[in-house]
């Protein structure tokens, strides 16, 4: 029983500790969205670096969550579908609530960095859309490939201006 109650006080210690790295790339990663709009380039390269950081301790502590886990459904004797909810019935039960809520938050903290990568992937596929339209008005002869006689594909060597005389 004391190993019992060592083991699922480590896991709630890494959850709760995932959980705090979780929400500050959270915040990070809407910082990052705020500087792409503002087009602050050399803060944005600064925070991309502290983001890897950042995701490289998550990663590590999330092997370490998932370790603990798979100890503790073994130990429990869980096979098959290994559910968390399924194993937080068979803890202690002076852990069970705080594991719950700590698993919801996780949760919620996921789903939130998910909708702000999503807006930053928006945001980046309409820019690059934008300018790739802007740049075909510009130079609508290069919006295709060009073929020899033999069908290789030839480079554009010049840009040549076109002049509507109708106007």
């Amino acid at each position: 029983m004391e190993e019992l109650n060592r083991k699922t006080g480590k896991l709630l210690d890494t959850m709760q500790t995932q959980n705090l790295l979780l929400k500050k790339y959270r915040d990070r990663e809407e910082e990052l969205r705020q500087f792409m709009k503002e087009q602050n380039w050399d803060e944005m390269n600064l925070l991309l670096e502290r983001l890897d950081l950042l995701s490289n301790e998550i990663n590590t502590l999330d092997i370490r969550r998932d370790f603990i886990f798979n100890e503790l459904l073994d130990d429990a004797g869980i096979e098959g579908k290994r559910d968390f909810y399924q194993l937080v019935v068979r803890l202690p039960i002076n852990y069970r609530e705080e594991l719950a809520a700590e698993f919801r938050k996780m949760k919620i903290i996921i789903t939130q960095i998910e909708g702000i990568s999503w807006a930053i992937d928006v945001y980046i596929r309409s820019v690059g859309d934008t300018v790739n339209q802007v740049l075909n008005e510009f130079y609508p002869h290069r919006k295709g490939n060009l073929y020899s006689k033999t069908g290789v594909s030839v480079p554009v060597e010049s840009n040549p201006v076109v002049f509507n005389r109708e106007l």
